[in-house]
């Protein structure tokens, strides 16, 4: 049969004013500068690699290391990871594990953190990569699967290499000029795709099938 290819939207919200949006609780906002993380915290989503990176990068780098905030929900078969990740002295004060989090602070967390990342082992698409890039916001991706097919202006790795992973990290914290010109980039070049469009799509192809027989 007939194949036809969908975008999936990207476009959480309309943006709005600073003044307007919703602002997280004092106690779920972090007190250094810090990485976002979108996505169930589930074995294939990897965050496994955030956790031995992010233990790396306390033990080497210290006050300068930035936090993680996570925000989704906890698979019952990573129980142990989020045990080791609230219990290891190197971690339990860099991580922040949100749930329930509206689309008006899910705003906030994309327009203070210095990017985001996604290290997913496999992905059907990957869209909080496609998410942060409509927000003009750096991420950085796994390279596996389907997440490279979302657009070219990711930074891609290695979502086995730990050590890979702990120098983008850095170099995306301390190197402003190279961040800047990244987001820049992706300003100019990425072209969101409203979930308005996607329905647009579904119904442009269901009618050009309908014709054909």
């Amino acid at each position: 049969p007939c194949v036809v290819p969908i975008r999936l939207g990207d476009v959480i919200t309309e943006k709005k004013a600073e003044s307007t949006r919703d602002q997280p609780d004092h106690r779920e906002q972090p007190k250094r500068p810090f990485f976002l993380c979108l996505g169930t915290i589930e074995p294939r989503k990897n965050q496994r690699l955030l956790y031995e990176c992010w233990r790396r990068l306390s033990r080497d780098f210290k006050e300068d290391c930035p936090d993680l905030v996570c925000i989704g929900s906890h698979h019952e078969m990573c129980t142990q990871l989020i045990h080791e990740i609230t219990h290891d002295p190197l971690t339990k004060t860099r991580f922040i594990l949100l749930t329930n989090v509206g689309d008006g602070q899910l705003e906030w967390y994309y327009d203070h953190c210095i990017a985001t990342i996604f290290p997913s082992l496999y992905e059907g698409w990957g869209l909080p990569v496609a998410e942060s890039l409509a927000r003009g916001r750096l991420c950085l991706a796994s390279n596996a699967t389907s997440i490279p097919e979302i657009s070219e202006l990711p930074q891609m790795f290695d979502p086995q290499d730990v050590l890979g992973l702990c120098n983008l990290v850095m170099r995306t914290t301390e190197d402003h000029e190279w961040r800047a010109a990244k987001e820049e980039k992706i300003r100019t070049q990425f072209k969101p795709t409203s979930w308005a469009e996607t329905a647009q799509q579904i119904l442009s192809a269901a009618q050009k099938l309908s014709s054909t027989g």
